[in-house]
């Protein structure tokens, strides 16, 4: 069973192209596929406990991210978030 958590916007100071491409790489890193560019893609992450797909779009500084299927429980809506939020704060700082 699956759910969704819909679309969430995330500001983002660094490149585009700096942002999808440390996503990629830690997307990959978690064995997950990722396909997209600085305008529009889609990835997927899944364990043996649950799954994460979704797709994102980058307008300016605006990355918006929808999640379209994920584990029932776990992981949570906001702890996705969360992590999205935290992993983008990480490139802004750097």
């Amino acid at each position: 069973m699956s759910t969704t958590c819909g679309s969430t916007n995330y500001p983002f100071t660094c490149s585009a192209s700096a942002l999808i491409s440390a996503a990629q790489a830690a997307i990959e890193k978690a064995g997950g596929t990722f396909s997209g560019n600085t305008s529009n893609g889609n990835f997927a992450i899944s364990t043996s406990v649950t799954h994460v797909n979704g797709t994102y779009s980058i307008n300016g500084q605006m990355l918006t991210v929808t999640i379209t299927s994920k584990g029932f429980f776990l992981p949570t809506c906001d702890q996705i978030q969360a992590y999205i939020t935290q992993f983008i704060n990480g490139l802004d700082a750097g």
